[in-house]
């Protein structure tokens, strides 16, 4: 990894995302290969959490036992949001909050890894090299006459989709604010209005990664009969 900041401070924080799948075991296998990737990058300059929004996450609560030796944070977090639909925008935003907040025994770190629960890390060396190559990058930004300064570059990644993507912790605030508020119910951001009309004609299926919107066809196929 690159020098951490000046001050010393936690370079990365590799946070996971995870929500059940309806095959326990099968969830349980994924979830444990993602995590075990990313164990030997650990020490005193980047951590791991685990985190979910689900009212009920057996897989979770299994590997939470597995892994009991404090290497990993495991957070369940069970607020309600009524104001809120649930799905990916509300879970990513209620993760960066969690990360952006002070945290018992957990200091914030300088970068946040975002990964989802089937995102191993591959090609064991050759992938930690490639992790710490684009953190170089991103820390090389930072201006050398304020070494604690904002870094030039504020974010990167080493995935596809969103899977991978590397955050500067000044930016977990306004994405936490921003996806809440594509969201909200009463939003006037693209989803709400989408969601209200999914609602009306359609119905929410709890699939591979949450609440998700599934196409009408049945009800269509109930009005036929």
């Amino acid at each position: 990894m690159p020098p951490q900041p000046s001050p010393p401070a936690a370079l990365l924080e590799i946070l996971v995302l995870t929500y059940p799948r309806s095959d326990f075991e099968a969830n349980v296998r994924i979830m444990q290969e993602t995590l075990q990737s990313y164990l030997p990058l650990l020490g005193n300059d980047t951590h791991l959490s685990i985190f979910t929004h689900a009212k009920e996450h057996k897989a979770f609560e299994r590997l939470q036992k597995t892994f009991d030796d404090n290497s990993i944070t495991f957070f369940a977090d069970n607020d309600t949001h009524p104001d809120a639909f649930e799905g990916h925008y509300l879970h990513l935003a209620e993760a960066f909050r969690w990360a952006s907040n002070p945290r018992p025994n957990l200091p914030q770190a300088e970068w946040v890894m975002l990964v989802e629960d089937d995102f191993p890390l591959c090609a064991g060396h050759v992938g930690r090299d490639a992790l710490r190559r684009v953190l170089t990058i991103l820390e090389a930004s930072r201006p050398t006459n304020t070494p604690s300064g904002v870094p030039r570059r504020r974010g990167g990644f080493i995935g596809t989709g969103g899977s991978g993507l590397i955050i500067h912790k000044t930016l977990l605030p306004i994405l936490q604010l921003v996806l809440h508020a594509h969201a909200e119910r009463e939003s006037k951001l693209p989803l709400a209005e989408f969601a209200t009309e999914q609602l009306r004609f359609g119905y929410y299926v709890e699939t591979g990664y949450g609440p998700h919107r599934r196409d009408v066809h049945n009800n269509q196929r109930q009005s036929e009969k």
